[in-house]
């Protein structure tokens, strides 16, 4: 069995989600990249190894008790949260552009992960 790396999970993610991302705007220098990704700016990436450890530990079938423990570890970890976790930018009030990406996308960002992690195993 291969390791799983990094770049495998964030490929996936790239072809997966940043393609139907509202947020999505190309890099100059690496058209299949996001200017986002590359600044630092895309909360996915920036949880992308809490987020690739929380999926491995919850099976597809249990997508709400998923949300909840993204909310509890990796929310807690993210840089638009204020120090009690609470983030205004999963406020589901505002249009897609405003939202929390990680959360807009949680469905696509684990089905990505999932694919990565049976690919690997087989």
């Amino acid at each position: 069995m291969k390791v799983l790396t990094r770049e495998a999970y964030a490929n996936a993610i790239r072809e997966d989600v940043c393609s139907i991302c509202a947020c999505y705007s190309p890099d100059e220098h690496f058209r299949h990249t996001c200017l986002h990704e590359t600044s630092g700016r895309c909360v996915i990436f920036d949880l992308l190894d809490v987020t690739t450890d929380i999926v491995a530990r919850f099976s597809e079938s249990d997508l709400p008790a998923l949300d909840n423990v993204f909310e509890m570890y990796a929310c807690t970890k993210c840089r638009c949260a204020d120090v009690e976790g609470v983030c205004e930018m999963r406020d589901r009030t505002k249009p897609v552009p405003e939202w929390c990406i990680a959360d807009a996308y949680r469905p696509q960002v684990v089905g990505a992960i999932e694919r990565v992690q049976r690919m690997e195993v087989v």
